[in-house]
């Protein structure tokens, strides 16, 4: 896993850095190091500073001089040694651990157990592993979700949807890189405006015919597969349902890009406010209500962009007087 030197990185990119290295480390049955990169990815993972230089990490219980290299060298160049050395030292597993974590619900820690336990392929996996249902029909529907969801099926998608919620009146709107304009997309993402009367058992009911597969459920968010029809590819959807005060902030925020996200984190961290995916909160705890996403940037006093202009690439934010 790389980036750009110049490219922003989130606390998720630095974290799952460090438990990959617990993970090597666990191979070579360092204990220690094991368990200190572990904390250090949760420690950070768990952050809402984004974190911008190893000095900062170090003040964060849990992160060490040495793992405050690490992420200064990852910030910095877009790889960490240590990494590199243990994966050559691991050559003949490394390509096993990355195709284990291509599958849906299979993690840095779950691939190195299924390797221990003596798995070398998805084969292996899907006849002799102990999997969770999750990761069984991650499994099955594999060669589906590698296939990126061309516009326009998501363009006939997002119609369908709308005719199916329409009689219920349900406001939702299909984010990431959809709504950015972009030409294709790695999965289906859907927020929904929650009611009294709308809730995730409705939603999948009105939904029912589409997805085959439910990969996870709860009151709130769903992981599912959805299939036009027979003949069409199966597509990962997340379905999430959200309150209306923080319908603005979660519209921003699961637009992305991720690096739009973390310019906009940075810039109220200077306001010495806390933006989320549901709210921007004040240095006094006050919540700053947004009926649309131009009341956020209003908020943070910076010059709007539409979805399609908060590219991957995005250098800065227009910071307004």
């Amino acid at each position: 896993m790389e980036h750009e030197p110049e490219e922003l990185v989130s606390n998720e990119q630095i974290a799952n850095i460090l438990e990959l290295i617990g993970v090597y480390y666990k191979l070579d049955k360092d204990t220690h190091r094991i368990s200190a990169y572990a904390e250090a990815a949760r420690v950070i993972l768990n952050n809402d500073e984004i974190i911008t230089s190893g000095d900062q990490a170090k003040r964060l219980r849990g992160v060490g001089p040495k793992i405050a290299i690490d992420i200064d060298e990852f910030l910095q160049t877009g790889i960490v040694k240590r990494l590199l050395d243990l994966e050559h030292k691991y050559k003949n597993i490394k390509p096993v651990l990355d195709l284990f974590m291509t599958i849906y619900g299979v993690g840095p820690v779950t691939a190195v157990g299924f390797y221990n336990q003596g798995y070398r392929t998805i084969d292996d996996l899907l006849d002799k592993a102990k999997l969770t249902d999750a990761q069984r029909n991650g499994i099955l529907w594999y060669d589906h979700f590698l296939d990126r969801i061309p516009r326009d099926e998501l363009d006939y998608t997002n119609d369908l949807i709308g005719k199916i919620f329409a009689d219920n009146d349900i406001k939702y709107v299909i984010t990431g890189s959809y709504r950015r304009e972009e030409q294709s997309s790695g999965d289906i993402d859907v927020l929904i405006e929650s009611r009294a009367d709308v809730d995730m058992n409705l939603i999948l009911s009105l939904l029912d015919q589409y997805i085959p597969t439910i990969l996870a459920k709860g009151k709130k968010k769903f992981a599912g597969v959805f299939r036009l029809s027979d003949e069409d590819y199966g597509r990962r959807i997340d379905i999430l349902l959200i309150q209306p005060l923080s319908w603005a902030y979660a519209l921003l925020h699961f637009t992305g890009s991720g690096r739009f996200n973390v310019l906009m984190r940075n810039r109220a961290i200077s306001l010495n406010m806390k933006l989320s995916e549901y709210s921007l909160i004040t240095e006094d705890k006050e919540f700053l209500p947004a009926l649309i996403e131009e009341d956020i940037f209003k908020h943070l006093r910076v010059k709007y962009l539409a979805p399609k202009e908060r590219t991957k690439t995005l250098k800065s934010l227009a910071i307004l007087s």
